[in-house]
């Protein structure tokens, strides 16, 4: 039983590829463009099969896979190159317009190559007439078919000489049985022949699919006889053991021969896009053999060493749809997200390095998916019909250029439940290791990494990204302009500041109608000549909100930036209600309208404590995104003002993160920070922003320094202090307090 211990390769089939206008499958069940079907497991497929078939004439064949485009293009590769091979089929007369059935019908393209047709009389069921059986025949089907392929009880003329089921692990024990019948000898057979049998499959991907999301049959009988001693404990044997194979030498003979081969050739993916799958499901023991797997290596989205992966840390918060729209309880949306992964896309094919049929994004969440086409399909991004968006499980034997995938899930109090449903792909490693090797060029994953850290298995996946420096949404600038003509005055030194910002990598620019600067904020981006959908703009209600129109702000705001819309939308402090929480609560509700109408992508707030925001959280119908807060280690806030954001998926972001090293001098932290900084070779301040950086929050500082700035980008993702560093240095900061902000509104001893 071969087992194959890689993914499959890149190939361009030459048959019609299904299409989201003619596919029949439900919606849920296929991408949202066309399908390519990848090719390694092919490769044995095929040696093997002519192996049986050419040498001789006399042997019959049976090859069966669970999908029909799979059957189709092995059938392509094996016979297609034969032209004295005659190739099976059944069609009602070219009719191609019946019903879904148990036959060739429910598929909406039949291929040319197929070229000899015959259906039982008075049916649509393809039978194999007795003439072809006769002599040598190479027969392929899918699994379902292989009931009615031989009519009954008229027994086989021959014995077939093989049975070989592709892609094996995604079907079900029974099914499997089904072409297992039609090629066993009887029982009571007089001679001794037994035909061989293999099964070709990998049990890290994914498994059959049932309704039930914890049937029996949702292992396959590849996975349950993999389990077995003769292959399990096979000395040649890897995975279970967490080890590769010893080498075959004479130290270890002598030994049964193995019942399997491991394939470790990969013919798709790009080796970084392989390292952690490799590691965590195949004893590091995948090579890369794909060709041409630099294409996107130009992209300017890629971070740190510049490979082809990477992580974007998104803590916005998921939602669940009404039930009017017919989600069910499965209805979970992540707005944050999906502008991310469509800004990515659009990015990509932008870049003119890949085209927009090469592009997926997937979810395992289908109001998720919904979201993703929707936005996609209209502005900013209208005009990407051909990006590839469907539910995780759609992709299935595909590939695609580069992957997007959308973890969705922010809330760590639904993970559970997710795992009882089979929903998500936290806690899932089968369903994880498929959708990262989906890609050949490029992946990128989308998630909350407080939440993915949980999971031992995305632990890995974001800790490699983290060691190289494949991440991205971590931090943000922000400048402010003073004097008494600030509000006329365009400052040239903040432009300056923001354009070498941009162009060192920071992508997240802070501004707020209260600071002065969102006309140099506008002014930059424009100089700067990065893409928008690169950046992520944030601005706040800053002034006095009581008896103002936010929306007005707004608009106010969007014509000083240059822009259609805003990232991020904040109410810059909650002190304006005086204590008054209706009025907090009406105005989280114009913020809420100020999201639906598509000016502001996410809400949020800034120096809200708990009690704000649990006034918020009682009316509100779409939660915070974020709480923007002075935070640093000489100002944690008493109680666990953390754990509250995080039960809760509402972000931190951390603005004056530099405090204890710039403005709180002396302090207890003056002898903790030189010896770090000297251990990871980096500066003070970058141990004061990877301290912020380490607990999940968002941290955004101020610089001008060109220089500083790209020292940042560069080598914060680079380095991670050690839970005892992070502990050191908020123990010692609790001995100082220093509030650089809202002095006015706090009293001295006051640490909340």
């Amino acid at each position: 039983m071969p087992r194959n211990k890689s993914t499959r390769g890149p190939r361009i089939p030459k048959i019609q590829p299904l299409s989201e206008k003619d596919d029949s499958r439900p919606e849920d069940e296929r991408s949202s463009s066309a399908n390519t079907i990848p090719e390694d497991r092919d490769n044995a497929i095929e040696r093997t099969t002519k192996a049986i078939t050419l040498p001789a004439p006399e042997q019959n064949e049976a090859v069966h896979d669970p999908t029909d485009d799979q059957i189709d293009y092995n059938i392509d590769r094996v016979v297609g190159a034969e032209p004295q091979k005659k190739q099976l089929a059944s069609t009602d007369d070219g009719n191609q317009d019946c019903e879904p059935g148990f036959d060739i019908y429910a598929r909406p393209y039949i291929p040319e190559i197929f070229t000899v047709i015959n259906t039982l009389p008075g049916t649509t069921i393809f039978t194999a007439p007795k003439k072809e059986i006769d002599f040598q025949s190479y027969v392929a089907t899918s699994l379902g078919l292989a009931a009615g392929f031989f009519p009954q009880p008229a027994p086989l003329s021959l014995p077939s000489t093989a049975l070989i089921v592709d892609e094996a692990t995604q079907a079900m024990e029974p099914e499997v049985l089904i072409p297992l019948t039609v090629v066993a000898p009887p029982v009571n057979a007089l001679n001794n022949f037994k035909p061989l049998f293999v099964m070709a499959g990998d049990e890290n991907q994914l498994g059959p699919r049932t309704s039930l999301p914890f049937s029996p049959l949702k292992q396959s009988l590849f996975a349950r006889l993999a389990m077995r001693p003769v292959y399990a404990d096979h000395p040649l044997a890897m995975g279970s053991k967490g080890a590769e194979p010893p080498p075959l030498t004479q130290s270890i003979l002598p030994i049964h021969r193995p019942a399997f081969a491991n394939l470790i050739r990969n013919y798709r993916s790009h080796p970084a896009i392989l390292a952690v799958p490799s590691s965590l499901f195949y004893a590091d023991t995948l090579k890369s053999e794909a060709k041409d797997t630099g294409r996107l290596e130009r992209w300017d989205g890629w971070k740190g060493r510049e490979w082809p992966v990477l992580f974007h840390d998104n803590p916005s918060p998921d939602e669940l749809s009404p039930l009017g729209l017919g989600e069910g309880m499965g209805g979970w949306h992540n707005a944050g997200k999906v502008d991310i992964a469509c800004r990515y896309a659009n990015s990509l094919v932008a870049s003119g390095l890949i085209e927009q049929s090469e592009v997926c994004i997937m979810s395992p969440f289908k109001a998720q998916v919904k979201r993703l086409r929707q936005s996609m399909r209209t502005s900013p991004y209208g005009g990407l019909e051909g990006v590839n968006i469907g539910p995780t499980e759609a992709f299935q034997g595909l590939e695609h250029g580069v992957v997007i995938l959308c973890a969705t899930r922010s809330r760590q109090r639904f993970v559970e439940k997710d795992q009882q449903l089979g929903w998500g792909v936290i806690g899932m490693p089968n369903k994880m290791n498929f959708a990262l090797t989906r890609a050949k060029y490029g992946l990128i994953v989308i998630g909350r990494r407080g939440l993915l850290m949980e999971d031992p298995y995305w632990k890995a996946f974001v800790e490699f990204c983290e060691r190289n420096g494949l991440v991205a949404g971590d931090t943000g600038t922000a400048h402010y302009k003073r004097g008494a003509d600030a509000a006329t005055r365009i400052d040239k030194k903040i432009i300056a500041d923001t354009v070498a910002a941009i162009k060192a990598g920071f992508f997240h620019l802070d501004g707020a109608d209260g600071y002065g600067n969102e006309a140099e904020l506008g002014r930059a981006i424009k100089e700067a000549g990065v893409p928008r959908e690169k950046l992520y703009v944030v601005t706040k209600a800053s002034k006095p909100v009581a008896g103002r129109d936010l929306a007005e702000d707004l608009t106010t705001s969007l014509e000083k930036l240059g822009l259609d819309y805003v990232d991020l939308y904040l109410i810059h402090q909650p002190f304006f209600a005086d204590g008054d929480p209706a009025l907090l609560q009406q105005k989280w509700a114009e913020m809420e309208a100020i999201r639906a109408s598509g000016r502001a992508r996410s809400i949020g707030v800034s120096n809200f404590l708990q009690g704000h925001l649990e006034t918020v959280l009682q009316a509100a119908r779409v939660p915070p995104a974020i709480n923007q807060i002075e935070y640093h280690p000489y100002l944690q806030h008493e109680g666990d003002l953390l754990a509250f954001h995080r039960e809760r998926a509402i972000a931190v972001s951390a603005y004056a993160p530099l405090t204890p090293v710039t403005k709180a001098r002396p302090g207890p932290l003056d002898d903790v920070y030189p010896p770090l900084a000297k251990k990871y070779g980096v500066t003070e301040g970058e141990v004061a922003l990877r301290w912020i950086l380490d607990q999940g929050i968002i941290a955004i500082t101020t610089s001008s320094n060109e220089e500083r700035l790209r020292q940042y980008v560069t080598r914060l993702p680079s380095i991670k202090l050690t839970p005892a560093e992070v502990n050191l240095i908020a123990g010692r900061g609790k001995l100082k307090h220093y509030r650089g902000f809202w002095k006015h509104i706090y009293k001295e001893a006051d640490h909340s």
